[in-house]
């Protein structure tokens, strides 16, 4: 049985989220806390690149496809949530990353 593309397109996705979290916990090791907010601007910055560049408009009236057949907008709504899903788990490496920091600071 060969994998559809949207199996394929998930399994990447998870990889890429599994590989952004192993590298956040090697960050961490190497130089603390602070190394998970870069890892988190580093990533909010490319989703926000994706944005401006129009290529996956993710708010206002440019939301609606550009294809209107049915698959067009099936593929537009998975490259959304693909995008919305990288840049919620930036926001939650800059959050970690600012209250690591911030207890690392506390603690001393």
């Amino acid at each position: 049985m060969r994998p559809s593309a949207r199996d394929v397109a998930n399994a990447l996705a998870w990889a890429a989220l599994l590989g952004l979290a192993g590298l956040g916990a090697v960050l961490v090791r190497l130089v603390g806390f602070p190394g998970l907010l870069l890892l988190g601007l580093a990533a909010m910055l490319v989703c926000v690149r994706a944005e401006l560049s129009e290529e996956i408009p993710t708010w206002g009236s440019a939301m609606t496809p550009k294809d209107p057949s049915p698959s067009g907008r099936m593929a537009h709504r998975q490259a959304v949530a693909a995008l919305r899903a990288g840049r919620r788990m930036a926001l939650l490496l800059l959050a970690l990353g600012a209250a690591g920091s911030a207890w690392q600071l506390w603690h001393g």
